[in-house]
C-alpha cells in the first residue's frame, strides 16, 4: 500500500514496531487502509479519526523487557489518564500533534461486569467484546513509512470490522 502515511501514524507504527506482527489496527484507520487496498474501488470518503485505535491479545509476546509505553516516549507519545464509569484509561498523545493519540484494547475476560483495563506490555489496554474477532481475523498489508523503509502491519479484515461495530453499537 502506498498511500502517504500521515507523520502521526508513521510514528505511533514506528514505536509499536516490537509487536507489529500481534497487534491489529482497528477502528477509523482500519477503515483508511481498507479504502487504500489494490482490489478497493471506493466511492466514498473514507473514515478519518483523530486517534489510532489498536487491539493487543491478552498473551501478546513482548521481546525482553520492552516497554511499548517506553517506546511510544521515545517516538514523542505521551501518557495522559482519562477515566469514565467504565474506569480509567490511558491514551499515548502525539506531543506535537496533541489530537492525535493511540489507544489499546483487549477482550473482555470472565463476568460482562468486569471491564477493569488489562496491562498488556507495559500500556494499560481497555477490555471491549468482540476484539477476538478483530484478532482472528486481520489481514497483513504493507506500508511505506515515507522513508523508503516498507512494514507490515496487521488490518482488521472488513467483515470482522463490521461486525464489530454491530456488536458494540449496542454495548452498554
Amino acid at each position: 500500500m502506498q498511500f502517504p502515511l500521515p507523520n502521526e501514524m508513521r510514528m505511533a507504527l514506528m514505536a509499536l514496531r516490537p509487536v507489529l506482527s500481534e497487534a491489529v489496527i482497528i477502528g477509523g484507520w482500519a477503515h483508511r487502509f481498507h479504502a487504500e487496498h489494490p482490489l478497493a474501488s471506493p466511492t466514498f470518503e473514507p473514515l478519518t479519526t483523530t486517534d489510532c485505535d489498536i487491539a493487543l491479545p491478552l498473551e501478546l509476546a513482548i521481546p525482553g523487557s520492552l516497554s511499548l509505553e517506553d517506546s511510544l516516549n521515545q517516538e514523542g507519545f505521551a501518557c495522559r489518564l482519562v477515566g469514565n464509569e467504565m474506569g480509567e484509561g490511558r491514551r499515548y498523545v502525539l506531543e506535537d500533534q496533541p489530537e492525535f493519540y493511540v489507544q489499546f484494547l483487549t477482550r473482555r475476560q470472565g463476568d460482562d461486569r468486569m471491564r477493569k483495563a488489562q496491562e498488556i506490555g507495559g500500556v494499560l489496554a481497555a477490555p471491549l467484546r468482540g476484539i477476538d474477532l478483530a484478532l482472528a481475523n486481520s489481514v497483513k498489508t504493507d506500508v511505506a513509512l515515507g522513508t523508503g523503509e516498507v512494514i507490515t502491519v496487521k488490518v482488521v479484515s472488513p467483515v470482522a470490522f463490521l461486525i464489530g461495530k454491530l456488536i458494540v453499537s449496542n454495548q452498554p
